[in-house]
């Protein structure tokens, strides 16, 4: 039997030099690592309020993100110990916190 995928998702990040210029971050490199990316994130998360700026937002499909990012992290994605195999889902947790910060933590092993 044979078979065409229905669908590709192809993942790419954009960014915005002018943003790792004013923060002075170095820009990505080819092979980057998922812990360059975070800590690169992380150096540009700036400001307070209606002047905060945010190291990375996720695109309009933001599951596909959280799904790679967890996948990135080691995260079990399907957890096999049960009959049927059940979607581990990330821990949802009560905040207060603002768009764009995750309230999450993923289960890592």
């Amino acid at each position: 039997m044979w078979g065409l995928p229905g669908s590709v998702t192809v993942g790419v990040v954009n960014y915005n030099k002018d943003l790792f210029d004013a923060a002075n971050v170095p820009y990505p490199t080819a092979g980057w690592t998922t812990s360059e990316f975070l800590d690169k994130a992380v150096a540009l998360t700036q400001g307070e309020d209606e002047n905060k700026v945010y190291g990375y937002v996720p695109s309009s499909f933001g599951v596909n993100d959280l799904i790679v990012m967890l996948d990135r992290l080691g995260a079990d994605m399907l957890d096999e110990s049960v009959n049927p195999p059940a979607w581990c889902l990330p821990h949802r947790t009560r905040s207060t916190r603002s768009a764009g910060t995750p309230a999450w933590r993923p289960n890592t092993r």
